[in-house]
């Protein structure tokens, strides 16, 4: 399993296109843009667990966090596909008549967008589905810390029913 997934990412780096991609900036940004998010998530994880003292206020701020987590993966799915309803052969076919190549390449030049595309398609899938399982160990955190919660509250109710028998007052 490894190695395949070794082989996978070897792929995707070491591609050399025939082409220059047209659109490889947007994809880039697009990639970024989505690291960028989950590297966030993270680290306002980490430091949320590391400050918080108090674990209602982590338990609330970790549900935020979870929140914000769907809402970046649910936005870049649906941007993505927009995308895939933007880029099809016509676009591409737009590209390559800007580009001045010869009319002989034309289907050669379309193929290799597709290509392109399709890598770009999977590394978006990775991320989108890395992003699931970071949305799983955040939604793991948030239930430990709802048992938490809930024996800490248990535990205050029990220490005012205790208080209130030794104060001689029943409610």
């Amino acid at each position: 399993m490894i190695a395949a997934i070794i082989v996978v990412v070897h792929y995707f780096v070491n591609y050399k296109s025939k082409i220059i991609d047209p659109i490889k900036g947007i994809k880039d940004f697009f990639v970024n843009s989505h690291l960028i998010f989950m590297g966030m998530i993270v680290a306002l994880a980490i430091v949320f667990s590391l400050k918080n003292e108090d674990k209602r206020e982590l338990f609330n701020r970790m549900l935020m966090l979870f929140a914000f987590s769907l809402i970046v993966m649910a936005s870049i799915t649906f941007i993505k596909l927009g995308m895939d309803s933007y880029y099809n052969d016509a676009k591409f076919e737009e590209f390559f008549i800007s580009s001045g190549m010869d009319y002989k390449y034309e289907q050669t030049y379309i193929n290799e967008c597709k290509v392109l595309y399709d890598m770009f398609s999977m590394k978006v899938l990775t991320l989108i589905v890395i992003n699931g399982l970071l949305n799983l160990l955040l939604l793991y955190r948030i239930l430990k810390l709802e048992k938490m919660k809930r024996k800490l509250d248990r535990i205050e109710k029990d220490d005012i029913v205790v208080y209130d028998e030794e104060q001689n007052i029943k409610i």
